[in-house]
């Protein structure tokens, strides 16, 4: 049904809807698509997003990225290259925000507005972390 659609509309639910699969074989599928002529460049970006949006399939998708973004930075324009950056930015850990930091640092300069994107994703998950930090006392408090 994608490959047929024509209406920008449809597309985008369409987009939507696959790409909040959290089944892992029908997420691992999804994941491929985005890699495929069937969707658009902004698309690919979309589909991968809402991979890294869900607590199932975040994990998955990190582990994806990291094989595939070579792949992934040709289908995207320079200018949204550096926003690849912020799919991670969903992760509350050190030991995340740590790989994020590593996996990114060596290539973030060349991609288009990658050095502020990955400042932000990292702040993101910094911010995170204080924040379960802040509240883990007292929510487990009022669990008892």
């Amino acid at each position: 049904m994608l490959s047929e659609a024509r209406d920008p509309a449809l597309r985008n639910r369409l987009i939507a809807a696959l790409g909040a699969v959290t089944d892992a074989e029908l997420a691992g599928k999804v994941r491929s698509l985005a890699l495929s002529d069937t969707v658009r460049n902004n698309e690919a970006i979309q589909l991968i997003g809402r991979q890294f949006q869900q607590a199932a399939t975040r994990e998955a998708a990190w582990q994806w990225l990291q094989t595939h973004i070579d792949a992934l930075l040709e289908r995207i324009p320079h200018w949204r290259q550096g926003n690849t950056a912020q799919f991670a930015a969903g992760f509350c850990d050190n030991a995340h925000r740590d790989a994020v930091e590593a996996f990114f640092a060596p290539r973030i300069a060349t991609l288009g507005g990658g050095p502020r994107a990955l400042a932000a994703t990292l702040e993101r998950i910094e911010l995170c972390q204080a924040k379960k930090a802040h509240y883990s006392e007292a929510l487990g408090a009022w669990m008892q």
